[in-house]
């Protein structure tokens, strides 16, 4: 119980956390990408700090015709310099990295509950348990017998 409610509040920790970096990311490519609007999809994300500028990465995908990989120039980007690229491509690396925590974490949540799971099956089957219920005079006598 004590390893469930510790993994929610880590997932919500990390969700909320995931949240901040991800604004943290779009107001840091809003001011200095030029960037004015943003397509939603995490490539995107990606391509935005692997080029330098939108023309960069459209004449790539032209070249390796992939005009389908082309966002519309509403998207475009031209980064100032090349180290706001690369610090805007690391705060992007962390949020990809705390989606992966999320992820483990779900497992985990899993796994506990599937041990936890098992170990109720195995307690039933190894302890034999005995239920007597005997009514007397004014009350009522339960009781519980577990013989391993």
């Amino acid at each position: 119980m004590i390893a469930e409610a510790g993994l929610w509040i880590s997932y919500a920790a990390l969700y909320r956390y995931r949240d901040i970096q991800h604004d943290d990311m779009v107001h840091y490519a809003r001011a200095y990408s030029g960037a004015a609007d943003f397509h939603g999809s995490s490539q995107y994300w990606v391509d935005m700090g692997s080029y330098l500028t939108w023309e960069e990465h459209r004449e790539e995908m032209l070249e390796n015709r992939m005009p389908d990989k082309i966002y519309d120039e509403q998207y475009a980007w031209n980064w100032e310099s090349l180290d706001y690229a690369n610090t805007f491509r690391d705060i992007r690396i962390k949020k990809d990295r705390t989606d992966q925590q999320m992820t483990f974490l779900i497992g985990g949540m899993i796994f506990n509950r599937l041990v936890s799971m098992l170990d109720v099956i195995y307690l039933s089957r190894s302890l034999e348990s005995s239920i007597q219920i005997s009514p007397e005079e004014t009350s009522i006598n339960f009781s519980i017998s577990l013989n391993p």
